[in-house]
């Protein structure tokens, strides 16, 4: 497998109908990408990528920040999370609701000073 024809689409929008992420996008040790992973299922839904019965946006979003909050290393994670799903995004509403996440995200809890720049 040659990973240089993938790198681009790392970053770039993730189809949930291809299950979730199978790692995290930044370092993190074993238990936070195992967090982060079932995390983005949380990104899915706020943004509509795609819809679970049992979950409303609401709760999602509440449990996304109350797992970040006291975990600087996972804000940044779903920051870059946030970022992959809006890249290339070919759904306007799911970009609009990302922006909106993003918005919530940043009032919520700050980056770290590295990815500070990037946001």
């Amino acid at each position: 497998l040659h990973w240089a024809k993938y790198k681009n689409k790392m970053l770039s929008h993730y189809n949930p109908t291809f299950g979730k992420i199978h790692t995290s996008l930044t370092v993190l040790n074993t238990n936070e990408t195992k967090q982060a992973t079932i995390l983005f299922k949380n990104v899915f839904g706020i943004m509509g990528d795609k819809h679970y019965a049992s979950a409303n946006v609401d709760a999602l979003l509440v449990d996304l920040i109350e797992q970040c909050i006291p975990n600087p290393a996972l804000r940044d994670e779903i920051f870059c999370q946030v970022c992959k799903q809006l890249t290339d995004n070919p759904k306007p509403e799911s970009v609009e609701r990302g922006w909106n996440l993003m918005s919530v995200l940043l009032a919520s809890f700050r980056p770290s000073k590295e990815m500070e720049k990037y946001l």
